[in-house]
């Protein structure tokens, strides 16, 4: 939420939708049930670069044997 509020900030928007505690559990809510229903891995990113996220990404996919061709 803070996130978003400084977001919203920096682009001089409006919007106070984006950043409502509410709104923003139920786009999580909605996501999870995304993520659920295609048995979609979900990766903790919180103070984590990109490259330490695609390293774990690289990891699953390398230990699943996945193609990605």
């Amino acid at each position: 939420m803070e996130l978003r509020r400084a977001r919203i900030q920096r682009i001089g928007s409006s919007s106070s939708k984006y950043a409502d505690y509410n709104y923003i559990c139920k786009e999580l809510e909605y996501s999870h049930q995304i993520f659920t229903s295609n048995n979609w891995k979900v990766f903790n990113v919180t103070g984590k670069s990109v490259e330490e996220t695609a390293t774990e990404i690289i990891d699953l996919i390398n230990k699943r044997e996945i193609r990605l061709h």
